[in-house]
């Protein structure tokens, strides 16, 4: 209890140290911009269809500019404005990072992942005074940093290819010779001392054979179990583990290096396919002040039609709308499906690595316990070793090491699953698999070998049940859908813009309702490729499914043919939220400006 009251402590300090070095670090690029007129900030930035880059942002007076930490490119930041301020998410984001999404004053957009701390300071540099308050700066000449189309993608993908290749033939090769081979038990009669046993053992057909194996040093006259292999290689005993270890040795880093490759020429690729396949100029326009949106202008009295609400807003959800508007050359139709089977990958790669993990830890108790309650067994008196094979942690009970004498009278060495100590030299009874004398338990109250079984055998359950459900709601919501798209249509009224992580959202509105109220839609990308035309404020557009909060709302555009598929049910915007999500650089500067609510206990500000 004392060991674990003084890790968790030592968490805590780790943190508390880490919050302030953030918040130092934030601060002293504050002090630094304000005295020597000078800050350099860490900063990873992606470009739309672009693969994230490290660098830093150098904001000196009047400029902001990102450099590239390799190759040098450069993105001037000056004068853009703020779409969207979003807490990071996925693998790749660490504590306390944020995405801010910025519309650059030279055109197109771009996504700055960075430390939370440290996006105040870039964005108070880059948003102070407001953006509607001050005169349109300048237009700037197109950016030097973006180089011509190539005339044929970048990249060459052979040799990708043939890493995948050679990780598929070897585990083809390790996978032929394990299962043309047979399952054997071997008796050490000798070693070098350095894990390999020379062991003998009668093939299937009763011949006698010998061999190397590898082994933990074990004395002669022990057992091991092992896989004899097969063609192309065959006659050669292996441990299973070993096999397993030999067969991903080389095949997982071949493999890794030839996915990360053609993954990498992938996003490359798709650079390439959007610049030779865009109009000549795929840059978004420069981006014009607009004046704060009020609540009044998102939420007006029943005196406003839907209509002209609509057409106020329009101009503002028409800035987070990417130059791509989300579209594809390659599906130019759009999104088949609610959710694509990326997805699904994307819900069940934590839930397999937990379980590959468990699997790994806890793997030896229940096929231990499968073997001795499937096979005659037979008591004998033991000595521990002393030695821990494992070492227990929390549910999860430790191993020891026992030896014992088999009736021939070779000596024979087995882990026994126990949460007891067991001293060197401490007798002890255990039972062990007459045909398999490797796998033994504990003959009396210390044995914690069921524990040990149920308890992976829950943390297997309980991780495949999590992957199970994440599967079953996915494939729920997209049964929900296509169940959606066959009810009878109602008239809507809708504004395309984008969402904190710049994702398509459509906010959809009755136009027979008054006062005028939003709901928002999550659309699957990608859109088809003359969405974003044909959403205009006074479209009248067909929703399936209803118009609610927590609806399934599939929509038909006029003129488009594929409907808009939603990837999560519509939510009711209010209107603080509406506001923020429409005009996020006027409800920054409105958050810096606001003065600490009062104290409620003296009612005096901080």
């Amino acid at each position: 209890m004392t060991q674990f009251l003084v890790q968790m402590a030592g968490c805590i300090v780790f943190g508390i140290a880490v919050a302030w070095w953030q918040g130092w670090r934030a601060r002293r690029a504050t002090t630094q911009l304000h005295e020597q007129g000078v800050s350099s900030l860490p900063a990873r930035v992606t470009r739309e269809g672009g693969r994230p880059r490290a660098g830093r942002v150098l904001l000196t007076a009047g400029q902001a500019t990102w450099t590239a930490r390799r190759g040098g490119t450069r993105i001037d930041l000056t004068g853009a404005h703020l779409l969207s301020v979003a807490e990071a998410t996925g693998w790749q984001a660490r504590f306390g990072d944020v995405v801010v999404r910025l519309s650059l004053h030279r055109g197109g957009t771009v996504e700055v992942r960075m430390d939370g701390d440290l996006a105040d300071v870039l964005l108070d540099a880059l948003l102070t005074p407001p953006a509607g308050d001050r005169a349109a700066p300048p237009l700037l000449e197109p950016p030097d940093d973006v180089p011509e189309p190539a005339l044929r993608p970048p990249g060459r993908a052979w040799w990708g290819w043939a890493l995948v290749g050679a990780a598929a033939l070897w585990l083809a090769y390790c996978a032929s010779m394990f299962l043309t081979g047979y399952s054997t038990t071997v008796t050490v009669t000798g070693g070098d001392g350095e894990g390999f046993c020379d062991v003998v053992w009668g093939d299937p057909s009763g011949r006698p054979q010998q061999g190397e194996a590898d082994c933990a040093d074990e004395p002669a006259g022990t057992t091991l179990d092992v896989r004899v292999t097969g063609w192309p290689d065959p006659g050669d005993p292996t441990t299973p583990g070993l096999f397993v270890t030999i067969a991903l040795m080389f095949a997982v880093p071949a493999g890794a290096a030839g996915v990360a490759r053609l993954g990498y020429l992938r996003s490359r690729r798709r650079e390439w396919l959007l610049a030779t396949s865009a109009p000549a100029d795929t840059r978004a326009p420069a981006v014009m002040p607009l004046a704060a949106l009020t609540e009044q202008d998102v939420h007006p009295g029943p005196g406003r039609a839907a209509v002209e609400v609509l057409t106020r807003l329009a101009p503002y959800a028409a800035l987070q709308v990417p130059p791509s508007a989300w579209s594809r050359p390659d599906a130019p139709d759009g999104a088949r499906t609610p959710v694509p089977a990326s997805r699904f990958l994307a819900r069940i790669w934590v839930p397999a690595l937990v379980l590959a993990f468990v699997l790994a830890l806890t793997w030896p108790w229940p096929y231990r316990w499968l073997v001795l309650q499937t096979s005659e067994t037979a008591p004998v008196a033991a000595t521990s070793t002393g030695r821990i094979a494992t070492d227990p942690a929390g549910p999860f009970p430790g191993e020891v090491t026992v030896t014992f004498r088999l009736p021939d009278g070779t000596e024979q060495r087995a882990d026994v699953t126990t949460g007891s100590d067991l001293p060197d030299g401490e007798q002890v009874r255990v039972r062990y698999a007459v045909e398999s004398p490797r796998w033994a338990r504990l003959d009396g109250e210390a044995d914690d070998l069921d524990t040990g079984a149920a308890v992976a055998a829950l943390a297997s359950v309980a991780t495949l049940g999590t992957a199970g459900w994440r599967v079953h709601t996915l494939a729920r919501w997209r049964r929900r859908v296509r169940q959606a798209a066959d009810t009878a249509p109602r008239p809507a009224l809708g504004l395309l813009t984008a969402d904190a992580d710049g994702d398509p959202l459509l906010l959809l509105t009755d136009p027979l309702v008054v006062p005028t109220e939003f709901t928002a839609v999550p659309l699957a990308r990608p859109l088809p490729h003359d969405a974003v035309t044909r959403l205009r404020p006074g479209t009248q557009l067909s929703v399936h499914g209803g118009l609610g909060h927590g609806a399934a709302v599939v929509v038909r555009v006029p003129g488009i043919e594929a409907p808009l598929l939603p990837t999560a049910p519509a939510v009711d915007l209010p209107p603080f939220v509406l506001l923020d999500l429409l005009d996020p650089a006027h409800a920054w500067a409105r958050d810096q400006e606001e003065p600490d609510a009062p104290d409620p206990v003296d009612g005096h500000a901080h």
